[in-house]
């Protein structure tokens, strides 16, 4: 009726809005007006406020559905995507970030035919084949993923999403890893995917980036395991014997945390350790690969 948009409307303060409302309508006319100072550029800095300021990441933590606060770590995601850009391209501003974000999540991009790449999830490809399949972050913590760790159920599920990934191939399937992977953490050592191990060596060209080799072999043999693919199935397998309760621990996925408590025992034995940044998780020890620091 002004002619004038909504949020120059709410900074008018005759809008007819009462109570909390008018409150809650005041705080987040002065959270936009204060991240509107902030510059466009670097990206990262900018969603580390919005994050931050506007209370979302926090909400996200905190919120006792544990579904919600699973969602954080798509934040947290988004944030070190940004960041990634934001290294790589020194011209890199929001509104780039928001363009190239768009035509990320753009569904009605994939097509038949075209020669181009078909960007999806391992559920969106069920049913579907392709001549040629690429299945990235083949890592523990994300394939199979951290939450699954903390049962046999879990990690036999995710285990069984690798074979549709696989199996989606008609002609070629590359299978990749990284050693290092920059995370909203920073830098971290990534550790390949105990699948990885199982499969036999015979069928597979293992290439190395950091050494420049393509060769049969193993990925066992690949991610410095040993040169039986059976043994290499079995180091992450490994239970740490010196853990006790209080200990300072690090996760490969989840960072620094505090062993809180250790249940059963054989292979069966399960841990519970409060993370710095990810609160509590409960997980199967043998699958853990948790480090003990003191």
């Amino acid at each position: 009726e002004a002619g004038i948009s909504l949020l120059e409307a709410a900074r008018r303060g005759d809008h007819g809005i009462r109570g909390r409302a008018r409150t809650g309508l005041a705080n987040f006319v002065e959270l936009i007006d204060g991240l509107d100072t902030l510059p466009t550029a670097p990206v990262r800095s900018l969603l580390d406020a919005i994050c931050r300021d506007s209370g979302y990441q926090a909400m996200l933590e905190d919120h006792p559905d544990e579904m919600e606060r699973q969602r954080v770590e798509n934040v947290r995601e988004l944030v070190a995507y940004a960041g990634e850009l934001d290294r790589k391209e020194p011209e890199h501003d929001l509104a780039r970030f928001l363009e190239r974000a768009a035509l990320v999540s753009d569904q009605d991009a994939v097509e038949d035919e075209g020669g181009r790449v078909q960007l999806m999830s391992v559920h969106a490809a069920k049913g579907l084949e392709f001549p040629n399949v690429v299945v990235c972050g083949c890592e523990l913590g994300l394939f199979p993923h951290a939450r699954s760790l903390d049962t046999d159920a879990g990690v036999e599920e995710e285990r069984r999403l690798f074979y549709v990934a696989m199996t989606r191939a008609m002609e070629r399937l590359a299978l990749s890893h990284a050693s290092r992977r920059s995370t909203w953490q920073g830098l971290e050592v990534r550790t390949p995917s105990p699948f990885l191990a199982d499969i036999p060596g015979n069928v597979l060209e293992v290439r190395d980036r950091r050494i420049g080799s393509a060769r049969p072999g193993s990925f066992g043999h690949q991610a410095g395991w040993d040169d039986d693919p059976g043994a290499a199935s079995e180091v992450v397998r490994e239970v740490p014997r010196t853990l006790t309760v209080g200990d300072r621990v690090r996760h490969p996925h989840f960072g620094l945390g505090r062993l809180l408590e250790v249940a059963g025992s054989g292979p069966d034995s399960q841990v519970t350790v409060d993370f710095d940044a990810h609160g509590r998780k409960r997980m199967l020890l043998r699958y853990a690969r948790l480090e003990r620091l003191s």
